[in-house]
């Protein structure tokens, strides 16, 4: 189970702004790649490389963005989301 910390949800809608911003449907483009970040960490949780510590580092296709989080049990806790 992914959960999305408040923290990292505002990175994300930051993120998605900004995108938006630039480009209509950019930040659309932006969702679906976290969306597709966060189904591979879900499903692979060690894919990530260690950042710090606990904390795992995913890399967005496409985007120059991590996905940052950590694995304790069988949670998985995304903690931040950026550049």
């Amino acid at each position: 189970m992914v959960i999305i910390t408040p923290e990292a949800e505002d990175d994300i809608q930051q993120a998605y702004r900004w995108y938006e911003s630039k480009r209509i449907g950019l930040g659309n483009d932006f969702e679906l790649c976290v969306e597709s970040a966060i189904n591979t960490i879900e499903r692979y949780p060690e894919i990530g490389e260690c950042a710090y510590k606990s904390v795992r580092r995913y890399r967005l296709t496409r985007f120059p963005y991590g996905l940052y989080y950590v694995v304790r049990e069988q949670q998985i806790y995304v903690v931040a989301v950026f550049h």
